[in-house]
């Protein structure tokens, strides 16, 4: 029986470093890429998918453009099939700096596949656990098992298991939430052994700096995010109950969080970005006292008054001691800071 490919399967490309890639390097490898197609797909910490739809008929073109737009410090291996799974899969197959295409024709696919071990499959694990104890621990032996058994041991899992192992995939492309606008600041360390007092400083500078970026806008927490040097990524972040606004008060808090939970080794670079951008804020202050923004209460009680036609913001006054009902004993008067 021939299978032929799923139309909702677009061609896939994959790259896949050796090694775990720091973030910021992906987004920039993304940001890079992002003019071969609009849509692409971060897999763990060192995988990135393409989707080529916007290259149908110059697919090996534009996995060579995206090979060579890697860092030379970076190698990787490079592969394109029908999908997700089998794009992954050809990357297995591919030299270092190379392009593995999986073939169109069936049985030369399925050829090109079978020594490869199931646990490059996204199956769950008890899924693979049943599969190896029955002797499939290659996608030989799932090419030779027979569909319906697949799906009666796994379920949904088995069906696409059998699809997997011989190079198809059924699943269209995910599109990928829309992200955030994030805005942050990137510095590479001078020097990893810094002292307590000089990585403050750094980190303020860092802070300052992504709050000049902001242009005015204000965020609703910090996250500190580093490559250090016994190679273990170090993330931290803070959150704020209220808006801030104030670089400085930004990094007295994650400043506060730092020392708290030191990094595990001197840091190689760090980057600093801004969480939940707001282009408005408010603070809730006490009634009773506390400092306040005269010219900013002043404006609000103006523009309230210019909306409405008459003043909305009233303070009480005392009108009349000697009524024992407050509603009587005390009048609303146009307040005015």
């Amino acid at each position: 029986m021939k299978h032929m490919f799923c139309y909702s399967a677009p061609p896939v490309l994959a790259l896949r470093a050796d090694a775990a890639v720091p973030p910021w390097e992906l987004r920039q490898l993304a940001r890079t890429l992002s003019a071969l197609s609009p849509r692409m797909l971060v897999q763990g910490a060192s995988t990135l998918l393409l989707d080529l739809s916007w290259q149908r008929g110059r697919e090996q073109e534009a996995a060579r453009q995206a090979l060579d737009a890697l860092p030379a410090a970076l190698p990787a291996q490079a592969g394109v099939g029908r999908g997700i799974v089998p794009a992954v899969l050809a990357t297995h197959l591919a030299l270092v700096g190379c392009v593995f295409f999986l073939p169109e024709n069936e049985e030369e696919r399925m050829m090109a596949i079978a020594h490869l071990p199931i646990s490059l499959l996204p199956l769950p694990a008890w899924a693979r656990r049943r599969l190896e104890l029955l002797g499939l621990g290659t996608l030989s032996g799932l090419q030779r098992a027979p569909r319906e058994s697949l799906v009666q041991l796994l379920g949904r899992a088995g069906e696409l298991a059998w699809l997997w192992a011989r190079g198809l995939d059924p699943r269209p492309f995910p599109v990928a939430p829309q992200r955030p606008e994030e805005v942050g600041a990137e510095v590479e360390m001078p020097c990893p052994e810094l002292s307590p007092e000089a990585l403050s400083a750094l980190l303020h500078a860092l802070v300052r700096e992504a709050f000049a970026q902001a242009e005015g806008r204000a965020c609703t927490g910090l996250e500190l995010v580093a490559e250090t040097a016994v190679g273990t990524p170090y993330r931290l972040s803070c959150r704020f109950a209220e808006p801030v606004a104030s670089a400085e008060e930004g990094a007295r808090a994650l400043s506060r969080r730092l020392a708290a939970q030191p990094p595990p080794g001197p840091l190689l670079r760090a980057r600093v970005v801004l969480l939940g951008l707001v282009r408005e804020w408010g603070r809730q202050e006490g009634l009773l006292g506390g400092a306040r923004d005269g010219r900013g209460l002043a404006a609000a009680c103006r523009e309230l008054a210019r909306r409405y036609g008459s003043p909305q913001v009233f303070r009480p006054v005392e009108a009349r001691p000697w009524e024992a009902l407050p509603e009587r004993r005390w009048l609303l008067a146009p307040f005015s800071p």
